[in-house]
């Protein structure tokens, strides 16, 4: 009887247990809602802020120093490609910091340096654009590049990794997709402003808006709450950066699927920069100024790349709400693989009609560029927050920062070649040459991808 009654209560207890259980995962199934999470809301601000800033100057600059060099697309070229390639290099280190020291501190005092050399950097840029000096104002505008990109180097790390340190697991995709909305959001205002000031506005001013906004941000980021438990670890030593380097690099080279995603990105992008950085402002100074293109009676040449711009940040803010109120998914294998499809396919047809079209009618190549923005807005959207999610699902809380930083330059480490390159193309071979090159290689690459089953794992 004694062992009857046991087994009974054995049985009770695993009863109960498994309802237990079983309420734990209904409890975890029901996700809640990532807007209630302070510190979350808190980076969310800060990046409204500082994405702003952002795109005031990223605008700016990209027309700017076209029009002190007369159009000069390899100069352009080369401020690119020399800030790119330190921003590459420096977010390495930017991973080995991210993971070591407080994230928070990084976020708001990289935004509080980006402010703060802004503004200084005005009272050189006043007194040569007084004086008419173009070399000066250049120089000056490569230093803050330079500035600007090691901060960001060390910024973006620290803004990836802090999210699933501040988010439950199963928010992810949630917080990816709001995050990214935001961006879009931003883009969308950002870019309106920024060509409706910049057509309006004396640089300096612009550039003091720029500064403020980048110390506004710090300001929202200062009251981030995050875990911190590397208090000793403030003095870095160079052994400690290369064995932080190492980790990273073998944590990604241990996946085959992972390292396929980045080289086939880093291919995609060094096809693509010299499309989005180097054309379409050498497009809109050379070929849509003095034309005789839909709306000249009210829009300037420059608001096109806006209206482009905010074109694409649409159709990425519609898809990013859509995907943040979808449950998050257990594999993202053929998110990943065929997300990019449209895309490729999109700026195929684009480059087929800019060649049939530039003599003939400049609106229709607008037209077509439009609509390469609306398409590419949702493709690109969908993938960067399938590969957000397994990145932050999968690499340990202790890696994300150093991964991210050797993705990052996996990804990225062509692009200031490629700057460079799309500079060289433009000015000795003309646009039609560059969008060819860069449309047939971005959709070879794409294919690829799509064909790959080292990604199924993902």
């Amino acid at each position: 009887m004694d062992e009857d009654r046991e087994y009974i209560d054995n049985l009770a207890d695993n009863a109960a247990d498994d309802i237990m259980d079983g309420d734990e995962v209904k409890e975890e199934a029901q996700t809640k809602s990532v807007f209630k999470n302070k510190n979350f809301v808190l980076l969310l601000q800060g990046r409204f802020t500082s994405d702003i800033a952002s795109t005031f100057y990223s605008f700016a600059l990209s027309f700017y120093i076209l029009v002190i060099t007369n159009n000069n697309a390899l100069i352009q070229g080369i401020y690119l490609a020399s800030t790119g390639l330190i921003f590459v290099l420096v977010s390495l280190v930017g991973g080995v910091l991210a993971d070591r020291w407080n994230k928070v501190k990084i976020i708001f005092g990289s935004d509080f340096i980006k402010g703060g050399s802004i503004l200084l950097s005005l009272i050189p840029l006043f007194i040569f654009i007084r004086n008419g000096n173009n070399i000066g104002q250049v120089v000056v505008l490569f230093s803050i590049g330079v500035i600007n990109s090691i901060i960001q180097a060390i910024f973006s790390p620290a803004t990836t990794a802090i999210v699933p340190e501040i988010v439950e697991r199963n928010q992810l995709q949630q917080a990816n997709s709001f995050g990214q909305g935001l961006s879009s959001f931003v883009s969308i205002l950002g870019i309106v402003l920024a060509g409706v000031f910049y057509a309006i506005l004396p640089i300096t001013v612009l550039f003091i808006m720029v500064g403020v906004l980048y110390v506004a941000s710090g300001i929202t980021e200062l009251f981030i709450k995050v875990p911190y438990e590397h208090e000793n670890d403030q003095n870095l030593t160079m052994k400690d950066v290369m064995h932080d380097l190492s980790d990273g690099f073998k944590f990604v080279f241990s996946s085959k699927a992972l390292l396929t995603v980045m080289f086939a990105v880093l291919l995609i992008n060094f096809f693509f920069v010299p499309i989005d950085s180097n054309f379409f402002p050498y497009f809109i100074e050379t070929e849509v100024t003095g034309s005789n293109y839909m709306f000249n009676s009210f829009l300037k040449p420059e608001l096109w790349q806006s209206i482009a711009s905010v074109i694409f940040c649409v159709t990425s803010l519609i898809t990013a709400i859509i995907l943040g109120s979808k449950k998050q998914k257990e594999h993202y294998n053929k998110s990943i693989k065929l997300w990019l499809l449209p895309f490729g396919i999109i700026f195929l047809l684009s480059t087929i009609i800019y060649g049939l079209f530039i003599e003939k009618s400049i609106n229709v190549v607008l037209i077509s560029i439009c609509v390469t923005m609306a398409v590419s807005g949702v493709s690109v959207i969908a993938f960067n927050i399938s590969t957000s999610v397994v990145l932050q699902r999968d690499v340990p809380m202790d890696k994300h920062a150093k991964v991210s930083s050797v993705l990052n330059i996996g990804t990225q480490g062509l692009s200031p070649i490629a700057a460079l390159l799309g500079g060289i193309v433009l000015e000795f071979a003309g646009c039609l040459t560059l969008l060819i090159a860069c449309s047939a290689g971005m959709f070879l690459v794409i294919i690829l991808l799509a064909c790959s089953k080292k990604v199924n794992e993902l």
